[in-house]
């Protein structure tokens, strides 16, 4: 939900099902016509709904109009994370009891601008990629590999298998991840 997502979501080519667009009796706002085009031109099912529709689909409030109803998020193997790393240095993320889809959104969206080549999250008590962590990733998720495990522990030895070292975030450290030096192939938990 979301114009940002929304662009993102279509330029990243995420499975579209239809789209939501809220009725406007003054004409659209230029943003969400140029969205509604494009779908269209796609062949995707836009339907004009009520802004108290979209409100009650909405995920976060925000929908600024214009919502996806997506085809479910496809999630990657530890192996395809590994793959999108490449051979030189990378940046992997395991998320372990992150159980707020928008701090997992968050988290993708600093984690895109790091430049991460992916994330692993657990399959239970986590939150999953859904459409809470994408409008708070606002696209990023499109753009990142996520893994979605079943043994967080199995997961991180296969990425130090591929070379990568694992080191520890922590709230109590005494220098914040920026300050860090994370050169080489790093998995950081």
């Amino acid at each position: 939900e979301g114009k940002r997502a929304v662009a993102e979501a279509l330029e990243a080519g995420v499975p579209v099902r239809r789209a939501f667009v809220a009725a406007r009796p003054h004409g659209q706002d230029p943003t969400v016509a140029r969205l509604v085009a494009s779908m269209e031109e796609r062949g995707i099912e836009v339907e004009e709904v009520s802004k108290a529709t979209l409100d009650a689909i909405s995920y976060h409030g925000t929908h600024q109009g214009i919502a996806l109803e997506t085809e479910p998020f496809a999630y990657a193997d530890i192996h395809e994370v590994i793959e999108a790393a490449g051979t030189g240095d990378a940046l992997v993320l395991c998320l372990d009891h992150v159980t707020d889809e928008g701090n997992l959104g968050a988290i993708a969206r600093s984690a895109e601008c790091a430049g991460a080549a992916g994330i692993v999250i657990p399959n239970r008590r986590a939150a999953a990629v859904g459409p809470g962590a994408y409008k708070t990733s606002a696209g990023a998720l499109a753009h990142l590999k996520v893994a979605r495990v079943p043994n967080m522990a199995t997961a991180v030895d296969d990425l130090k298998k591929a070379g990568f070292w694992a080191v520890c975030a922590t709230e109590h450290a005494e220098q914040g991840v920026w300050e860090s030096d994370l050169s080489g192939r790093v998995c950081l938990v």
